[in-house]
């Protein structure tokens, strides 16, 4: 069980105009097993099974300078549910029954079983007559998001998929650290182009017990 950082690039295109955005670093959560399946001396097929929660952030700065207000924020939020099976080659240094390094890499594969979205929307200042200064107001909205691959009712793809890599330390007894990246190649934004996309990717820390031996 751990922590995951996810993150999301986003790139839209309205016209000529194409806008490119990075989501901020906001944390999440990752649990699931591991397996080993041991291939040569010192070289295994790791897999598992994950439940991933991504707790995605977009933050955009509104200037309000010309109203003689502090700039505003805002900011859209995705909290994705999803299952997740990576699977690395790995290769691990010394032998069984001693702690040792490992680090690998491979594909992972991802499904979305649950997505919403909050909004936080400055409003536009009105002035105040009274005072004689501007001010404005916060609107918060909150909606499930419609999973699938229409691009006319839905917003966000179910499937996911890309490459993982991770390096750690596991002691004798199967506890292990770990430090973990993946970056997706799926575009999971409904029917887009390379215009219009949305990819996932991220980072995290876990700790956790391995299920396998050296002589499955």
């Amino acid at each position: 069980m751990g922590v995951n950082m996810a993150m999301m690039n986003q790139t839209t295109k309205l016209g000529n105009q194409s806008t490119r955005k990075t989501s901020d670093i906001s944390p999440g959560i990752r649990a699931g097993v591991n397996v080993d399946i041991k291939v040569v001396e010192n070289f295994y097929i790791q897999t598992g099974a994950f439940y991933q929660w991504n707790n995605i952030k977009f933050s955009d700065e509104i200037d309000l300078s010309f109203y003689n207000l502090s700039n505003a924020k805002q900011i859209r939020k995705y909290s994705v549910n999803s299952f997740q099976i990576p699977v690395y080659a790995m290769y691990k240094s010394g032998f069984e029954g001693n702690g040792r390094f490992f680090i690998g890499a491979g594909p992972y594969f991802g499904y979305t079983f649950n997505a919403s979205q909050k909004n936080k929307m400055p409003s536009t200042p009105i002035f105040d007559e009274k005072t004689g200064k501007y001010s404005y107001s916060t609107t918060l909205t909150e909606y499930d998001l419609s999973l699938g691959d229409n691009p006319q009712t839905d917003q966000l793809l179910n499937m996911d998929y890309g490459l993982n890599a991770t390096m750690g330390y596991e002691s004798s007894v199967g506890l292990y650290f770990r430090g973990n990246f993946n970056y997706g190649l799926a575009n999971v934004t409904p029917g887009a182009s390379k215009d219009n996309f949305r990819r996932n990717w991220g980072f995290g820390l876990s700790i956790g017990v391995l299920l396998g031996k050296d002589n499955w």
